[in-house]
Formats: structure tokens, C-alpha cells, sequence
């Protein structure tokens, strides 16, 4: 159950490997006790054409099915084990990743280097950076919009945030975009561009921003053109993080949630939690998002597969596309992505 977590499907494997090892346990019991209860006779008698005694011919099929039954429970517990070391050493080499880069991050801040990466510096000196982050889900965006934040010294403007900010604060687009909320329709192009068209005129977003989540399709994308230019302004670079669809599966599926802090975000095999299922930086109980089940991840996928070709086709067009993967550690993503809006830009 550890090693699985709340994926049904690992969980269900495991299952079956255990049933296995309980029927052979279970056969190796009654083969023990065929051996005893076998009746005995006087030694001598004939049993199909032979002298030996019968309880010895039983006891010697006893102790070759219970031989048997040992092997077939070694060999199930021995592929388990090999399996749980497996799973363990992906999990251990990925946190050995994500302190090698807290390490980096660490040593650039102490070193008094504004950022990591000898691109960044020029994409820091240039009066506008207004970048679209796409991909698909699973493809890293929620990960690497922060580290690209800090490197490149522009806003995160993400869809999420603006939506959950204008429900708490009352405002009276975060009330209409509730209402489709809770009505569990669409929300309007028009009313997702209402949210963004104040946060881009912030003034922090004055030199450039990264935008995540927006646009999900070509009305969208055109709107925020729109709303762009009417202050002379447009989008620079538009990020394009790919991987394998598999890929995705097994990050959305090993994914979990704090309970008591959504911003606390732990993974099964890529970063666990020291005790299983308990948050490390507040001690809430960590949950798999209902959205993470695979089947809705498969109908994210296959819609994000309708509507991003003609986005991308647009932005390319344009000649603002650059198209990286999203495989590997994060910084080395991260150095990825600079290196691809620096060249783009050049």
C-alpha cells in the first residue's frame, strides 16, 4: 500500500503478487499437512509393485510439493522485492535531483548572482518578455513557471490563481465566473479574458510576464492579442513544453495533495514524503486530486490534442514559437527553456 499509494492501478498489481504469495503459502500448509495425517502401515506391504513402506512414499510427495511451494513463494516474494527496490531507487535518485538543484539554487543566491544561467542575463536586460507557457498536461508547466519566474525576472500569471483570487476577493467577475463554476458549465472566452486584462496592466507585469493556463484556444489567443495591442504591446516568445504521453500519466497519477495547504505538493516516486501519506511541511494529510485519476487525465489529454494545434500553428506563423522537451531534472529543463526563449528572441 505504500509503494502504490492511491494509484488503483499499481495497487492492484500489487494485489495480485500477494494473492500469489498466500496461495503458495496456503499449499505449502497443506502439503504439510497430507504428511501427517497420511495412515500408516506395516512396512513390507506391496503398493503398486513395490516394498516401500506407503507413509514413506507420501511423505515423499509431501516434501517435493512442499519444496515446490517454497520455490514458487521465493520466486513471487524475490520479483516483488526486486520490483519495491526498483521503485525506491527511482524515488531516492530523484530527491538526490531535487537537492542537487535547491543546492544550486542555494550556492547562485549565496555566490550574489542574480540568476543561474548566463542566458538569463540578457533576457533580464530586455525592455519586454512577455511569454506564453504551453504544453500539455503533465508537461511541467506548474513547475518550471516558478523557477523561470525568479530567473528571468518577470510575474507568473497563471489562470488558477486569477480564478481563485477574484472568488475569494468578491469581485464581480470572480461572482459570474463562480456561477458557471458551481453550474459545472463552461466559463465564457470573454469572462476568462475579463480576469486576465487587469493583472496584465498590474505594474509589475508592465516589462513582461509569463502566462500559464491561458490560451486553451485560438479565440482565446486572439483576444489576448487583442488586449495586448491596445497598448502597443504583444507576445514575445511562446514556450512549448512536450512529453510522452506516459510520461504525464505517471506524474498526475503519483502526484499528492496537502489537505490543509494546496501549495504543498509531494510525488510517490519523483519527491516522497519522509512518512507515507503525511505532508513534511505541515503534517496534513496528503491526498490524490480527484482531477488526477487517469481517466480524466486522458480526456485532459485528448482535449489539449483538439485544441493546441491550431494555437501553436498561429504562434508559429508568427514566428514566436520555440519547442522544448520537458523530460530530465528541473533545473536542466529550466536551463532548457532560457536557453530556447534566448535564441528565439536573438
Amino acid at each position: 500500500r505504500q509503494l502504490a499509494g492511491d494509484d488503483r492501478e499499481i495497487r492492484l498489481q500489487w494485489q495480485e503478487r500477494w494473492k500469489g504469495v498466500k496461495l503458495s503459502m496456503s499449499r505449502r500448509a497443506t502439503a504439510r499437512r497430507t504428511v501427517r495425517l497420511q495412515p500408516t502401515t506395516p512396512q513390507g506391504s506391496e503398493v503398486g509393485g513395490t516394498t516401500d513402506p506407503p507413509n514413506q512414499l507420501s511423505s515423499r510427495d509431501g516434501s517435493k510439493a512442499v519444496t515446490e511451494a517454497r520455490k514458487a513463494a521465493a520466486r513471487i516474494l524475490d520479483a516483488a522485492h526486486y520490483e519495491a527496490q526498483e521503485i525506491l531507487f527511482s524515488a531516492r535518485q530523484r530527491a538526490d535531483e531535487i537537492v542537487q538543484a535547491a543546492e544550486r539554487m542555494f550556492a547562485s543566491t549565496a555566490s550574489g548572482r542574480p540568476h543561474l544561467f548566463p542566458a538569463s542575463a540578457r533576457l533580464r536586460s530586455r525592455d519586454s518578455l512577455r511569454i506564453v507557457l504551453m504544453g500539455p498536461p503533465g508537461g511541467g508547466k506548474g513547475t518550471q513557471h516558478r523557477f523561470l519566474t525568479k530567473e528571468l525576472g518577470v510575474p507568473s500569471v497563471h489562470l488558477g490563481d486569477l480564478l481563485r483570487r477574484n472568488i475569494t476577493e468578491g469581485t464581480d467577475t470572480g461572482i459570474a465566473v463562480k456561477r458557471y463554476i458551481d453550474q459545472g458549465l463552461l466559463i465564457p472566452d470573454e469572462l476568462l479574458i475579463e480576469l486576465l486584462r487587469p493583472r496584465l496592466a498590474e505594474p509589475d507585469a508592465e516589462r513582461g510576464f509569463l502566462l500559464d493556463g491561458l490560451p486553451r484556444n485560438l479565440a482565446q489567443a486572439e483576444l489576448i492579442d487583442e488586449i495586448l495591442a491596445l497598448d502597443a504591446k504583444s507576445v514575445d516568445v511562446v514556450l512549448d513544453i512536450e512529453i510522452p504521453r506516459e510520461e504525464a500519466f505517471k506524474r498526475y497519477a503519483g502526484r499528492r495533495i496537502c489537505t490543509r495547504d494546496s501549495s504543498h505538493v509531494s510525488h510517490t516516486t519523483y519527491a516522497p514524503t519522509k512518512r507515507y501519506g503525511i505532508c513534511d511541511v505541515c503534517g496534513g494529510r496528503l491526498a490524490l486530486r480527484q482531477d488526477d485519476s487517469r481517466e480524466i487525465i486522458g480526456m485532459r489529454w485528448e482535449a489539449w490534442e483538439s485544441s493546441a494545434p491550431p494555437i501553436i500553428e498561429k504562434y508559429k506563423t508568427e514566428g514566436r514559437v520555440t519547442l522544448i522537451s520537458g523530460l530530465g531534472p528541473v533545473l536542466d529543463v529550466t536551463e532548457r527553456a532560457v536557453n530556447a526563449i534566448a535564441e528565439c528572441l536573438d
